[in-house]
């Protein structure tokens, strides 16, 4: 593709990610230290579950980041751009539109991962959780 990479590493595709985090609309009371906290717990599964499973996924399966981010945007590559990191990939914590166990959601139009704000008990669970939303989703946009 002329204005993309042949192939995208993981260090790229976490480049452009920005994570979104919720404050736990009806999870959390009002108390402001149980907000900090869901918000805390989100923070530490994105640094120490999500981003780890990109790098390690990417490093094992040569095909995986260009089905992720297929899923996320509906391209299988990132725009070449040099100058500026302006494509991005916002990662959602939602409580609101999740139970636990959910599914991640995709949303190409936006650019949009949606990840329950419930998290996942283990990085085995969220990496089986999320393979088998990315092979349930990937190849699905568009018109066949």
């Amino acid at each position: 593709i002329l204005f993309s990479r042949q192939s995208l590493t993981a260090e790229e595709v976490i480049g452009c990610l920005v994570p979104q985090f919720d404050q736990g609309g009806s999870e959390a009371d009002a108390d402001s230290v149980d907000r900090l906290e869901c918000v805390q717990r989100q923070k530490d599964f994105y640094s120490n579950i999500f981003v780890p499973f990109l790098r390690t996924k990417g490093e094992s399966d040569p095909s995986f980041l260009s089905k992720f981010v297929e899923c996320c945007t509906g391209l299988n590559y990132l725009p070449y751009d040099d100058e500026n990191q302006s494509h991005t990939i916002s990662v959602e914590f939602n409580y609101e539109e999740s139970l636990p166990g959910y599914l991640p959601m995709f949303h190409t139009c936006v650019n949009l991962i949606k990840l329950p704000g419930y998290l996942y008990g283990s990085p085995e669970e969220f990496a089986v959780i999320m393979e088998k939303s990315i092979d349930l989703s990937v190849g699905t946009f568009g018109i066949q």
